[in-house]
């Protein structure tokens, strides 16, 4: 539109001027501005062919992209779920005492957690997995890597341990450990880690539910692996609080209100291979 307006106002000039120089001039003018305008329209015809051509294409390879990962997800996912299952049939080869140590920090950043554990071999053991004690429905999950996991044998000398993550999901992280060597008789290590934000819930309410589940992914009982079983609450300076346990399949251990630090103590000497539940409460 604009540029026939242009083309008949350069037209009517010209046509007023065709008698002389000026009009010549004016003509050819015209042209050169026809001919200009003529180009870039084509120019941008062939671009906005060029941008809806390639958008296309783009939407198509983001299609092929995510059914390509979809498939390598499920490929993973069956990998994984064969590996979760040789270690399971791996926990049945062995018996251990485990205790917990969950330190309640000031902040989400000084959450962590110890577990220690003496296991014996029955007769050996060349890996197991583990579930690291994680905050629930948050709305950043924990990684792997956020774990900053660390792993202490009591003879560093005659075993060590390598530690991949297994699986992870939204509300639990499994890991892999190996021993190198393989061991045949009883041995004592420590794994800690920072598990951020575990104890948001109470520091904010006052109460908090905290998880740990004894159960294979598939279903299984570690009753036939679990000696005994221990969790210590540690409290944050200033604080104290109390620990009940939904079952009541253990008997709880409350210090004085004002030792430092206060250390709640839940103790099960018969423990089975179940899902275990603490209600905790903090008071500052």
């Amino acid at each position: 539109m604009l540029a026939a307006s242009l083309i008949g106002l350069v037209s009517g000039v010209g046509g007023l001027l065709a008698g002389g120089t000026l009009g010549k001039l004016s003509l050819r003018i015209i042209a050169v501005v026809a001919l200009g305008y003529v180009l870039v329209g084509l120019v941008n015809r062939y671009l906005l062919q060029e941008r809806r051509r390639l958008r296309a294409q783009a939407a198509a390879l983001r299609d092929e992209f995510a059914e390509y990962r979809a498939a390598k997800d499920a490929e993973w996912g069956r990998y994984i779920g064969a590996v979760e299952r040789l270690v399971d049939r791996q926990s049945l080869q062995y018996t251990e005492s485990l205790e917990i140590t969950l330190v309640i920090g000031a902040d989400s950043d000084g959450d962590r957690v110890v577990e220690r554990r003496v296991i014996t071999p029955t007769p050996y053991l060349s890996f197991r997995s583990l579930r690291p004690v994680i905050p629930q429905d948050t709305l950043v999950p924990l990684t792997f890597d956020d774990l900053d996991l660390r792993v202490a044998f009591d003879d560093p000398d005659n075993v060590r341990a390598t530690l991949v993550p297994l699986a992870e999901r939204a509300s639990e992280i499994r890991i892999l450990i190996v021993f190198d060597p393989e061991v045949r008789e009883q041995f004592a290590w420590t794994l800690s880690y920072r598990s951020r934000g575990l104890f948001d819930t109470l520091r904010e309410q006052g109460v908090d539910r905290i998880f740990w589940d004894a159960r294979s992914p598939l279903g299984l009982r570690d009753a036939g692996t679990f000696e005994d079983f221990r969790v210590k609450f540690v409290f944050p300076d200033g604080a104290h609080g109390a620990i009940e346990e939904d079952g009541v399949r253990g008997v709880t251990t409350h210090p004085r209100v004002g030792e430092v630090p206060f250390v709640v103590e839940w103790h099960d000497p018969t423990p089975e291979g179940e899902r275990y539940v603490w209600d905790v409460t903090l008071q500052t």
